[in-house]
């Protein structure tokens, strides 16, 4: 708490008027519209997030599926969520090595690699599959949220970062609800 109180805003060049909101809301449609790799990042960052989020409401149906005991959900979120940090603290050393494209890509591989493994297996060895959903939430927090920040102009980047995140429910409420 102490360490949240001290953080300040950086500076911005130029802001977004505070009683003109169709303007605004024009002005980050069409930076989006005309910056292909905002609209990428936005995208990207919508479907990893939601294909994650999806994971974390169906992990716990799957581990009761394939017998593993109620007792275990709470030292297995543990873990997952350790998992989370590790991902997020060692993804940009992950990017430095194998480069941005790369790292994305791998980010992008494991959740489909864990949806696979989750629906091929029924037992608890199921469990390390886990691990690749929470892989890419570190991963997405880190560094899809960096490069959706580097491609918004800094008076805009709160408002595309809610849009993400919107996008991010959106994506989750027409996919995961029916499942």
């Amino acid at each position: 708490l102490v360490v949240a109180l001290g953080l300040v805003e950086p500076p911005s060049k130029k802001k977004l008027s505070a009683r003109e909101h169709g303007k605004n809301l024009r002005a980050v449609l069409a930076s989006v519209a005309w910056s292909g790799a905002l609209g990428r990042s936005l995208g990207m960052y919508a479907v990893l997030s939601s294909a994650t989020l999806t994971a974390v409401w169906l992990i716990q149906p799957h581990w009761e599926w394939t017998g593993v005991s109620v007792a275990w959900f709470g030292f297995l979120w543990a873990g997952l969520n350790l998992a989370v940090a590790f991902s997020a603290k060692l993804a940009p050393r992950v990017e430095r090595r194998l480069g941005r494209p790369k790292t994305l890509l791998l980010a992008s591989l494991l959740p489909a690699i864990a949806y696979a493994g989750l629906g091929a297996l029924r037992h608890a060895a199921t469990i390390p599959f886990a691990l690749g959903f929470q892989a890419t939430r570190g991963a997405t927090s880190t560094l899809v949220r960096d490069e959706l920040n580097r491609h918004a102009a800094s008076e805009m980047r709160a408002t595309v970062n809610s849009i993400a995140n919107l996008g991010t429910r959106l994506v989750f409420s027409l996919v995961a609800v029916p499942i």
